[in-house]
This record gives structure tokens, C-alpha cells and sequence, in this order.
């Protein structure tokens, strides 16, 4: 579907403004399908292509062969769009510098940008930041619990209940016994559980800083999720007192003072509670639409698919 691609824009850092030499470039666009899939009987399996190419060094870190690209079908960008999802919003105001390739269809729809914010903004982008805020945080000594703990229960028969190694030295270091659970780190785990849900879930929580855990090691928690949760709470702001975000960010520069690991945590936590509050006023005094303009983003996407194909019949 990528012959049908009407947007390819540059996301990420490049377009916040907060890129180093060292950053990843990240793209994302959007595409209309074919029009078997519009007027006829057949269905389309996949409204998201995922174009990215993993490939990281032996820390977790992309490589240059790595590539973060995604395209949304036009129906999927607009309907994520006009729930105010922050990662998808986005494309709606990119800046000219950022766009790689545009046509007319792709201009049409950026066109009418102003359509798509609503006061559901306040929602969708504080359930984002507090996402980013829980990822954030995570105590030197419970990141060691939970590495530690991995690696023993990695060895172990999947299928064993962990509380069969209640007694093992090793385990003794990364467990703390309360009632019917273990403690490891900040995840509790009933003393009957297997093994392998063990190690999912021990996984899962690590995924969310492994790939960094350097800034985890040196700064007590993770710098670049603490710059997206300001950057979402102070995008959310803009959205509801202007109706529409500029790129790069206004605090480009202080998002990458914050990502350096300039700040305490208990600043970046003082910072955050502010302008959750000042997202609340924002919200009070917002001129945006209650609801979503269902009916007039509909209308839109319906003429730039009509014209879409219409000029293929020309």
C-alpha cells in the first residue's frame, strides 16, 4: 500500500525540536487502499503498516540499519485522530520542514486540521502523561530487584511454582515475603504462580526501560519519559487554548534540558502536578467543541477518497 501513500512526515524528536546529532529519525504517513477495498467486497486485514526495520546493538540500542515507519490508512489516522490521540493528532499540524512528501489529498486533510480537536483532549492527553509518568518511575533498588529476579527465574523449569524457591539464597536478595505474595521490586506475584507467567511479567516491566536503563543508573529514573510527560501536558494545553500545535515545540529546548537529566525527579513531579492544573484551566476556558465533529470529518474523508479515485478515472 505504500504506492498509495498521500503523507511522510518525520515524527519523534525531529519534529518536537528536542533531536541531538545522536537521534533516530522516525517516520510515520498515511494511505487510501485500493478502491476494491472502499466499493468493493473485499476488507482490509491491515488499517496500520508497519514499514520499521529492527535492528539493535548488543546494549538494546537501534543501530543505523534501524527504521521506525509506520503508515495509517486514511479511515484509521482520522478516526485515532478525532479521539485526540496524542501520536496520531500530531500529523494533522506538522510543520513544512518535516513533511517529506505531500500531494493533494494529503494538503486537503491538513488543510482541516482545526476539525479534528475537541475538549477531549483534557482526557486523552493527561491518560497519556500519567502513562509515560507510571513509566517514568521506578527505584534504582526495585530495577535491580526485578533484573536480578529475571535472570535467576529465567534458569528455572518454566512450569515450577515460584514459591518452591522461597529458601534459595539467591532468591532471598530480590524477595520480600508478605501474606500470600512475594514482592519483587514493585510487582507483587501470588506465591503459587508458575514460573513462565512470572517471567512475562518481570519482562514486560522491564521492557519499558531496559533499553535505557543507563538514565535509570545515573539519573534514578528515566529522563525521556519525564520528557514526554511534560511534552504531553504542555501540547494538551496548547491544543485547548489554541485549537492547534506548532512545530517544533515552543519548550523544545527545555524538553531536551529535561531529557539530558538536568532535573531532580521531584522537580519533574512539581512541574507535572502544575500543569495538570493549568490543563484543567485550559479546559474551563477552551473554545474547542464538546464532542468530536463526527459528521464534518466524515464529509472530509469521504471527499478526499472521492477525489482520490477520481482522478485515477481521469
Amino acid at each position: 500500500m505504500e504506492q498509495n501513500k498521500i503523507l511522510k512526515i518525520r515524527t519523534g524528536s525531529h519534529l518536537y525540536g528536542t533531536n541531538t546529532p545522536e537521534s533516530d529519525e522516525d517516520f510515520s504517513g498515511i494511505f487510501i487502499a485500493d478502491e476494491d477495498y472502499y466499493f468493493g467486497l473485499k476488507k482490509l486485514e491491515n488499517d496500520e503498516l508497519d514499514l520499521s526495520v529492527e535492528s539493535r546493538d548488543e546494549r538494546g540500542k537501534n543501530t543505523s540499519e534501524a527504521l521506525d515507519y509506520k503508515l495509517y490508512e486514511i479511515r484509521k489516522l482520522a478516526t485515532l485522530a478525532l479521539t485526540n490521540n496524542p501520536n496520531i493528532i500530531e500529523h494533522l499540524f506538522v510543520n513544512q520542514e518535516n513533511i517529506l512528501y505531500a500531494d493533494n489529498y494529503a494538503n486537503m486533510l491538513l488543510r482541516n486540521a482545526h476539525l479534528f480537536p475537541h475538549k477531549g483532549v483534557y482526557d486523552k492527553f493527561i491518560g497519556y502523561a500519567n502513562s509515560q509518568k507510571h513509566k517514568m518511575i521506578i527505584k534504582l533498588e526495585n530495577y535491580e530487584q526485578l533484573s536480578a529476579a529475571l535472570e535467576f527465574f529465567k534458569q528455572q523449569e518454566s512450569n515450577e511454582y515460584i514459591v518452591m524457591f522461597r529458601d534459595d539464597p539467591k532468591v532471598k536478595k530480590f524477595f520480600t515475603e508478605k501474606g500470600s505474595h512475594f514482592i519483587i521490586g514493585d510487582l507483587n506475584f501470588q506465591k503459587h504462580l508458575m514460573v513462565k507467567k512470572v517471567v512475562f511479567a518481570l519482562n514486560d516491566r522491564l521492557s519499558k526501560i531496559t533499553n535505557r536503563n543507563e538514565l535509570v543508573l545515573k539519573y534514578g529514573y528515566d529522563t525521556k519519559f519525564a520528557s514526554h510527560l511534560i511534552r504531553l501536558l504542555s501540547e494538551g494545553g496548547t491544543l485547548l487554548e489554541t485549537g492547534k500545535l506548532e512545530f517544533p515545540l515552543y519548550n523544545a529546548d527545555f524538553l531536551l534540558q529535561i531529557k539530558q537529566g538536568k532535573f531532580e525527579l521531584e522537580q519533574i513531579l512539581s512541574i507535572a502536578e502544575n500543569l495538570e492544573l493549568e490543563l484543567g484551566r485550559s479546559k474551563e476556558k477552551s473554545l474547542l467543541p464538546d464532542e468530536p465533529q463526527f459528521e464534518k470529518v466524515n464529509d472530509l474523508v469521504k471527499q478526499i477518497t472521492r477525489s482520490f479515485f477520481w482522478s485515477k478515472d481521469e
